[in-house]
Order: C-alpha cells, then sequence, then structure tokens
C-alpha cells in the first residue's frame, strides 16, 4: 500500500536528487562507477533490494517477511512486508559523472532534503552523513543516497534501519 507519506518522501528524495543536478556542472559519463553488477541494472541505477535482501530483513526483524516488492517498477526501490511490519528500501545515485567529485550531488541532495523537511535529527556512526526526517534515515555514502523507512516497530523502528542501512552500506 503506497501512503501519503512514502510518495511525499519519495518525492522530496526525487526532486532533491534533480536539483542537485542541476546545480552542478558535472558531465555525465557512460557507466557505473561501481563495477559490481549484482547491485546495479545495466544502466548503473541502483537495485535497492539488493543493497537491503529479503536475508538482511528476515534477520534483524526476527521473522518471514513478504517480497520482495516494488509499487512502481524502479530498481531503486524495494519493500518488504509482514501483517504488522513493512520495510521500504530507496536507493538512488550520482555516480556516472565523470569527476571524481561526484558524490557532491549526492550531498546536495542530502542539504535539500533537509531543508524540504524543516526538521531532521543527525545520526551518528553511518555513512558520510545520515539524519532522521520525515519517518526514515536518509543517508549519504559516497554518490549513493539510500533512504530505508521501517512501519510497525514503533521506538525501535530508528535501530533497525539503521542495522539495515549499514548492512546495505557493506556492499558498496
Amino acid at each position: 500500500m503506497i501512503t501519503n507519506g512514502r510518495i511525499f518522501v519519495f518525492a522530496t528524495i526525487v526532486l532533491a536528487l534533480a536539483l542537485a543536478g542541476c546545480m552542478g556542472d558535472k558531465k555525465v559519463g557512460a557507466g557505473p562507477a561501481n563495477s559490481s553488477t549484482s547491485l546495479r541494472t545495466q544502466e548503473g541505477r541502483p537495485i535497492a533490494c539488493a543493497f537491503v535482501t529479503k536475508a538482511d530483513v528476515e534477520a534483524v526483524l526476527g521473522g518471514n517477511m513478504a517480497g520482495p516488492k516494488t509499487d512502481s517498477g524502479d530498481a531503486g526501490e524495494c519493500k518488504y512486508t509482514s501483517p504488522t511490519k513493512e520495510v521500504y528500501v530507496s536507493v538512488h545515485n550520482n555516480d556516472t559523472a565523470v569527476e571524481p567529485d561526484y558524490f557532491v550531488l549526492a550531498k546536495q541532495s542530502a542539504g535539500i532534503t533537509k531543508e524540504i523537511l524543516g526538521k531532521s535529527d543527525t545520526v551518528t556512526g553511518v555513512g558520510d552523513e545520515a539524519f532522521w526526517g520525515s519517518g526514515g534515515l536518509h543517508v549519504v555514502k559516497g554518490h549513493l543516497y539510500l533512504y530505508i523507512y521501517v512501519t510497525g516497530l514503533g521506538n525501535e523502528s530508528r535501530e533497525i534501519a539503521k542495522t539495515l542501512a549499514l548492512k546495505a552500506l557493506q556492499r558498496t
């Protein structure tokens, strides 16, 4: 089920990535910087379900989850569900830029997202920058912008999102 909150968050991230892309004068290259094809489509787009796997989610939550599934057909989005819980993952990148400092675009996206959200809490120990806002964990690591949203677990949601983000970042 797509909620208005999730649509807002996804639209916010997409808008932030688009605006960050417009702010720079980066040239676009032909292929991804990360050569791991299992994490990316042929076009170089990240596959969210490869960064956070069903096994990862089930290990952290300690139970069976349905999925992976995507409502939009976008490889950059993935979700796992049970009758009472849901884990939503979104991964976007700017890693096709030629210049070695391409990660600046992901950092700009994070800044724009924070500005749009208005309120966010810094999260330490994850990626280059991480913050909690709009019910989910936003993480920048190099060229990646990762968003993990966990529902149905109350106060544990933040720690679970952080644990899943750390697992995802081990794959980069």
